[in-house]
């Protein structure tokens, strides 16, 4: 059993995996539809796609890093409080 204390790292993390799982799979799709058409447009389609994909990355990574941070303060709030 996990204890209580580690469980909300480990559900942050599982959120961050899926995240960045279903961001990069929509990312690739995206790019093998567009990579075989060598126009001039899906080139700066492909770009685009890769972009947004670096910046839902790491907008994940911040927000998890985040969370992982309020959590380590709420710990210490509840630390101080008590021991008071």
């Amino acid at each position: 059993m996990v204890a209580a204390s580690e469980a909300p790292h480990s559900r942050i993390a599982t959120q961050l995996a899926s995240r960045l799982v279903i961001v990069f799979a929509i990312g690739g799709v995206c790019t093998v539809i567009l990579l075989p058409g060598p126009t001039l447009l899906s080139i700066p389609l492909i770009l685009v796609v890769n972009l947004a994909v670096l910046w839902f990355t790491v907008h994940s990574v911040f927000a998890a890093l985040n969370a992982l941070l309020e959590v380590k303060l709420e710990r210490l709030d509840r630390a101080a409080k008590s021991g008071d």
